[in-house]
């Protein structure tokens, strides 16, 4: 088979950083190692484009301005095919109702991955997240040895000025409508080390949007110091909180 057509239900984060995720059943009509592949873009100025193909997460990224141009929001519908390598992408009209509809992301059993697993997940995710937005401007480095509460190091280029962060990921927090994260006793604080929060949707496979992100030296005054030593910080994810 080298020719598949399917419809793609687009979901917030791939309007926001603008780029689209290929499905599990389509990634085997792909290159097998990061690419620019060739994609036609109904309604837009320039026929084809060429953008880059990042396999390991299976997303094409550089679909910002076409998205703002024909008012691609979450939820549109999109036609999808991939033909001999290229990749053909249309809005689909509101009145036609899909046959088959891809999420981007695939509703998975995650009950037996490890805490370790879990938390790699995560921080693989914030470093993309890190590239994204520093645009060329930022690098992330990950620590051989992960002993001392940092799992990402950050420097901007042409600056030897890193912050270091320690990511505490939960799955379960849309659940509760919380976000609790409990720091070890040898927790530490300095003027250039953060902790950074995240809720991860096993849903819709993707981080929450809101993310916590506290200067270690705000966690020794406003977390709980619990009686073995251990720090805990406990934010709320209401639409409507006012919680710090």
């Amino acid at each position: 088979m080298s020719k598949l057509t399917y419809i793609r239900k687009i979901i917030e984060v791939e309007t926001r950083l603008g780029f689209m995720s290929i499905p599990v059943k389509a990634k085997g009509l792909l290159p097998k190692e990061n690419t620019r592949l060739q994609v036609h873009c109904k309604n837009s100025t320039v026929k084809t484009f060429e953008l880059n193909y990042n396999v390991q997460y299976g997303r094409v990224f550089g679909l910002t301005a076409w998205y703002r141009d024909n008012h691609i929001v979450e939820g549109t519908f999109l036609d999808v095919t991939i033909d001999k390598g290229v990749l053909y992408i249309a809005t689909q009209k509101p009145t036609v109702q899909p046959k088959i509809v891809e999420e981007g992301v695939e509703e998975l059993n995650i009950s037996k991955l490890s805490s370790t697993a879990k938390g790699n997940i995560v921080e693989d995710r914030i470093k993309e997240l890190i590239l994204l937005r520093g645009m060329g401007e930022l690098n992330v480095y990950k620590p051989v040895i992960d002993n001392e509460g940092i799992d990402l190091i950050v420097l901007r280029k042409g600056q030897f000025h890193p912050i270091f962060l320690q990511i505490k990921s939960r799955y379960n927090a849309r659940e509760k409508n919380n976000l609790t994260l409990t720091l070890s006793p040898t927790f530490a604080a300095h003027h250039s080390y953060f902790i950074v929060g995240v809720s991860f949707n096993a849903t819709k496979m993707e981080m929450e949007d809101k993310i916590l992100f506290v200067s270690s030296k705000e966690v020794n005054t406003k977390s709980i110091l619990l009686n073995d030593g251990k720090r805990r910080i406990m934010a709320s994810m209401s639409e409507t909180t006012k919680d710090q």
